[in-house]
């Protein structure tokens, strides 16, 4: 490409080939460069049309807003599924999420199968707070693909916020069926159940999910609060020690873990996560004064 490039560096079609190598090879900004150059003289060379080119390169940068006009002006041509996905992305990437559900929706209604076309189309509403439009977008994905943990997981947590747990259970159960080790889709399912208290299905789930080997703290912490709940106390004191290290900042952790710990005897223990818990929460007075009372005590 380089011999070519020195042999005829004027001649079009070998620009052209030298930009193409260089979008392929993620060097956006140096393809932008020649495509701008030869868009200057004309649209279209050798049948590639050169603000497609553009679009794409600007966008592979990241480069959004500088995308937008080249695909509006595609489409105000032809209307095309990818260019219209692409631009979509520009638009949510750019927060213009209303600009991006019209175009993403016009997509959908030329292509049912543009699967992942619900999924930005899903978040763009989402953005704007439309929760339940959400929801409608990321089921009609999974009707479509019913094996995409993603939308599942989206459509979950859409859910959720619409307080309709029982719908968000069965969306995240599918994600984890999908996909065991999705740990998003774990994290979200084992919180749904530490609110509603289902002591049993989290135990559950993070046994069978072999939460030890994760490391995830918040699930260590989880499962503690299941066990003591459910008068495990040996486990329930195995999960909070685990669980320790990666919550020491987290006062309402550090106030249960206290608790626990008193009601157990293991006093001394105790009071080391008392003063932990004082020192990020200053303002806890029925801790503050039991430290008080220790140290009169003696």
């Amino acid at each position: 490409m380089r011999e070519a490039a020195t042999l005829a560096p004027h001649e079009p079609v070998i620009q052209l080939a030298e930009a193409e190598l260089l979008l392929e090879s993620g060097r956006y900004s140096e393809a932008v460069r020649i495509y701008e150059k030869l868009h200057e003289a004309t649209e279209e060379i050798a049948g590639v049309r050169l603000s497609s080119r553009l679009a794409e390169a600007y966008s592979a940068g990241a480069a959004y807003e500088e995308a937008i006009p080249f695909y509006e002006a595609l489409l105000d041509k032809e209307a095309n599924p990818e260019e219209l996905f692409g631009l979509g992305l520009a638009y949510y990437q750019t927060a213009r999420y209303s600009e991006a559900v019209t175009r993403l929706e016009q997509l959908l209604e030329m292509d049912p199968d543009y699967f992942s076309a619900y999924m930005l189309a899903g978040q763009s509403y989402a953005q704007q707070n439309e929760d339940a439009k959400a929801l409608e977008l990321f089921t009609k994905g999974i009707e479509r693909d019913e094996f995409d943990k993603e939308l599942q997981l989206a459509a979950g947590k859409s859910a959720l916020k619409l307080q309709i747990p029982q719908q968000a259970e069965e969306h995240l159960k599918e994600a984890l069926v999908l996909d065991p080790e999705y740990i998003d889709a774990l994290v979200t399912l084992a919180s749904v159940y530490e609110n509603q208290e289902k002591d049993e299905a989290l135990i559950d789930l993070l046994t069978f999910s072999e939460v030890d080997q994760l490391e995830i703290p918040l699930l260590h912490a989880f499962l503690a609060y299941a066990y003591e709940r459910t008068e495990d106390y040996e486990k329930a004191y195995e999960m909070y020690f685990k669980a320790y290290d990666g919550m020491n900042e987290d006062a309402a952790f550090l106030d249960q873990y206290a608790r626990f710990l008193l009601e157990e005897g293991k006093r001394d223990e105790a009071l080391s996560i008392i003063q932990q818990l004082v020192r990020i929460a200053p303002h806890e007075e029925e801790w503050t004064a039991y430290i008080a009372q220790s140290e009169e005590e003696g």
